[in-house]
């Protein structure tokens, strides 16, 4: 049987509703722990350790089951001084605005890079050849605003203190600007697409390369 040959375009001409070669596959997300149960390897260990073994590994599952791209994101809210609202129940760390106020936003980018360049730069060593990566940034505004609140300490902020709800978007916002704007110009090459949720869960998708030669 001939071996598959990836060629991310496919996923491309999807997106501008054009008949591609063959329908390329598509997953929005499949868990390492899912990725190490089908391939009987331990990955996750490795993730932060050795980016490049780890992201050969999972394009490597990736191409032997006939997917011309895979997902990768790099989470804003996991880099967020004292989060866990989202994922960890708690309260989050602004609450107030003497609280927003001293939260170290200017740090984030800084946090950010150093937590994901070393991951992208290993995704693009190792892509196999036609294989293109989609996701960049990951997490929302609001679910960024969620993270550093608390989802009903959030609705009652809206409603007791509006200057501040209106202020902590402003500012979640200018840092998803700076960091996707990074993000486009470096790592454009490795993405076939960005997708992105603009509202609570609806998608926007931007190409990042149309034509044949990156």
């Amino acid at each position: 049987m001939e071996q598959f040959q990836p060629n991310a375009n496919n996923i491309l001409d999807v997106l501008y509703n054009k008949k591609p070669k063959y329908l390329p596959l598509y997953e929005h997300h499949i868990d390492i722990e899912f990725i190490e149960k089908f391939t009987g390897e331990e990955l996750i260990g490795y993730r932060e350790t050795e980016p490049e073994y780890f992201f050969k590994k999972v394009t490597e599952f990736w191409k032997n089951n006939t997917y011309d791209a895979f997902d990768f994101e790099a989470p804003i809210c996991d880099v967020f001084p004292e989060h866990g609202a989202i994922m960890g129940g708690k309260l989050g760390p602004i609450q107030t605005r003497s609280d927003f106020e001293r939260y170290p936003f200017d740090e984030i980018p800084h946090l950010f890079w150093e937590a994901n360049k070393p991951k992208l730069d290993a995704i693009r060593k190792v892509l196999p050849t036609g294989m293109k990566a989609y996701g960049g940034c990951g997490y929302g505004i609001f679910e960024s605003a969620q993270d550093l609140v608390g989802y009903e300490n959030l609705c009652i902020m809206q409603y007791i203190d509006p200057d501040l709800f209106r202020d902590l978007f402003i500012r979640i916002g200018d840092l998803y600007v700076e960091l996707w704007s990074k993000m486009i110009q470096e790592y454009s090459d490795i993405f076939i697409f960005f997708p992105y949720g603009r509202r609570l869960g609806t998608p926007h998708i931007d190409h990042a390369r149309t034509d044949n030669h990156h």
